[in-house]
């Protein structure tokens, strides 16, 4: 995976918005903060960076 996210509404009854915008079937991609709305639901994309993967240990077992 690239790390973005994409958001699509497939003829959702209430729609789904970002930002107060309507997403299409094309799509919106997300960003840090964004707002998106189900219906009467609201939700925030919070994007967490996950910390740098070290290197591997290598641990003798016994």
């Amino acid at each position: 995976m690239d790390g973005n996210f994409l958001i699509m509404d497939h003829g959702s009854v209430a729609g789904t918005w970002v930002n107060y915008e309507p997403v299409t079937r094309e799509g919106i991609r997300l960003k840090h903060g964004d707002r998106i709305h189900f219906g009467m639901m609201y939700y925030r994309f919070d994007l967490n960076q996950a910390p740098a993967e070290s290197e591997p240990k290598v641990v003798q077992q016994k």
